[in-house]
């Protein structure tokens, strides 16, 4: 591995395992203190705590720096999941909907340099680009971290919180095998 990757594989560590689950976390305290200003200690307390179970309980799925950063924010999104679909009522289609609109707005604020480098996302993904045209290129999943993690969670329809960071950086002009199908084998 260059020494260029190896900073990349830190980054991607820092980036998801870090700061991500961290602005996630703002996101989510900036709404419940508009809808439940009572609560939003309780609650973000709450997912903090149950992310930290789900981290300790998943470690065996971190198999490089990358995997690492991506079992914290993935812990941290089911976690908000688990915690917050209460708060709607139960809805678990709101609770992805809401969480996909904060986790989109965190976002906005990385798409570049996930854009720019894949070594971030170390060896557990499995995900060759094809250039279709100068303006459209296709990925294929074949094997996806987030996908297993939230599988083996019960929670399939959650992964598509972090497919929707592919719809982000993609944009409209791109083309995609096939939309995120958190039910199929990966």
């Amino acid at each position: 591995m260059s020494i260029r990757d190896r900073i990349m594989a830190a980054d991607g560590q820092w980036l998801m395992g870090r700061v991500m689950p961290r602005d996630l976390l703002q996101g989510i305290g900036k709404y419940l203190h508009r809808v439940a200003p009572e609560r939003e200690d309780e609650l973000i307390a709450a997912i903090k705590n149950r992310a930290e179970e789900l981290i300790e309980a998943n470690e065996d799925m971190v198999v490089d720096r990358p995997a690492e950063g991506m079992l914290g924010i993935s812990a941290v999104v089911l976690a908000a999941f688990e915690t917050l679909r209460p708060e709607f009522d139960g809805d678990e289609r709101r609770t992805i909907l809401f969480l996909q609109h904060v986790f989109g707005t965190v976002l906005r604020d990385y798409e570049k340099a996930v854009r720019k480098e894949r070594p971030m996302y170390g060896s557990y993904f499995e995900m060759p680009l094809e250039r279709l045209d100068p303006g459209t290129f296709e990925m294929r999943v074949e094997r996806c971290f987030f996908h297993d993690f939230f599988a083996l969670h019960d929670a399939p329809l959650v992964t598509t919180v972090l497919c929707a960071w592919d719809t982000n950086w993609m944009g409209g002009s791109t083309r995609r095998s096939a939309d995120c199908d958190p039910s199929a084998p990966r």
